[in-house]
């Protein structure tokens, strides 16, 4: 994050604090045959790492 958004994040929580927040929430959220926070820690890297804004 940058600018303004980091300081956003900052006022409501620690950002330690609302990782943990966000990581919990989308390990709990179910999608298929898995969860919220593999399709974005894995899934949407993959994607990208396979797209064009990857030389």
């Amino acid at each position: 994050m940058f600018g303004t958004d980091f300081f956003l994040t900052e006022r409501l929580l620690p950002e330690k604090d609302d990782y943990a927040t966000f990581k919990k929430a989308a390990l709990a959220q179910p999608f298929g045959n898995t969860n919220a926070w593999e399709i974005m820690a894995s899934k949407n890297v993959e994607s990208f790492l396979a797209s064009k804004y990857n030389p």
